[in-house]
Parts: structure tokens; C-alpha cells; sequence
């Protein structure tokens, strides 16, 4: 948002979110607080993005949420900060390390009291329920224990694939997504 002049930043920055994301209404934390970087890969059937926020509110609009072909999950870590999110009738408080699924198939509301970072996989929702029918049980859900790993797997992926550490050529980009989707399902 560094780039759009202030008082376009609000409709800017949530087109950005809406169209990455999920249909939403964005309300800033403080007065004119807008500000954010998101860096986003695209590869087929997957998406990673890495975004950093000030304080901010997300929720769906009016309880639109996606159909069909639309329907992602998203394993969500959070990188800084502190954010809440509600989805499922839950609530989860979500601290640097947490790791978290949740769907713009389903109402949400997303929030956070201070700027914050996040790193999040979209996956396709039909491949992902096909892999994992019961997948709704972890939204909003901290993931830990026993599959802790997996955030450690998963970071650095997303580190990379968004160019964080230097440019991919494509093949190796979606061999490096497509190998993220397996440890997630599996």
C-alpha cells in the first residue's frame, strides 16, 4: 500500500485482500491505519502468499462465502503478531508459530490489534476434500503436537516459492508447491 496515495489505501487494500482471499469487509484497527505488503505466488492448483498488516478486521461480507469451484482452505502461520479467528462457531488466538486451517467456504471473521504477519497455502477445495473428506475439523483449530513439523516444513516453502530468497524458474516453483499439498494432506 506504500505506493497508493492514503486516501485510497482502505478499497485498495481490500480488493487485494477479497481478491487473494475471501469476499470481505475491511475495517482498519486505528484511524487511517491502512497500510500492508503482500507477496503472492501463483502455481497451478496452489497458491502461497506472505502478507504483513497493520491492525486490521476481515470478515466475510454479509455471509458470502465461496461456492463450488471457488472453495479453498487455507493452513495459515503466523509469522508476528498476534490476530484472533472465528470460524466454526470457534475462536482461536492465533501467536507467531501458530498454525491454523480455515475456508472461505464458511463465514469468518479475522482480526488483529496490531500490525502482524502471516504466511498462508490456498488450496484448491475440491482436490483438498477429495485427499482429506474431513478436513472441517481442523478450521480454526491450533495444529501442533504431533505434526509441529509441518510448519517447519511449510515456512521455508513459502519463503521461497514467494521469492523471498531469489527467483525460481516455474518448474521448480510447482514442484515446490506441489510437494507443500502432499505434506499438508498427507
Amino acid at each position: 500500500t506504500e505506493t497508493v496515495p492514503p486516501e485510497s489505501r482502505q478499497a485498495f487494500w481490500s480488493d487485494v485482500l477479497c481478491s487473494l482471499y475471501s469476499q470481505c469487509v475491511l475495517t482498519p484497527g486505528i484511524p487511517g491505519g491502512i497500510r500492508g505488503q503482500v507477496r503472492h505466488c501463483v502455481v497451478p492448483h496452489m497458491e502461497a502468499s506472505m502478507l504483513h498488516s497493520a491492525p486490521m478486521q476481515a470478515r466475510n461480507v454479509d455471509g458470502q462465502v465461496a461456492r463450488d469451484e471457488q472453495v479453498a482452505y487455507y493452513v495459515a502461520i503466523q509469522l508476528e503478531g498476534q490476530a484472533t479467528l472465528q470460524q466454526a462457531e470457534r475462536e482461536l488466538l492465533l501467536q507467531p508459530g501458530a498454525m491454523t486451517v480455515w475456508t472461505n467456504a464458511k463465514p469468518f471473521v479475522f482480526r488483529s490489534e496490531a500490525p502482524f504477519g502471516t504466511a498462508q497455502f490456498k488450496l484448491p477445495g475440491h482436490r483438498t476434500r477429495r485427499v482429506l473428506p474431513d478436513i472441517d475439523r481442523l478450521l480454526c483449530h491450533q495444529i501442533g503436537g504431533q505434526i509441529a513439523w509441518l510448519r517447519r516444513a511449510l515456512l521455508p516453502l513459502v519463503e521461497e516459492v514467494c521469492g523471498l530468497h531469489g527467483d525460481l524458474d516455474r518448474a521448480a516453483e510447482e514442484a515446490l508447491m506441489h510437494a507443500a499439498f502432499e505434506l499438508i494432506v498427507e
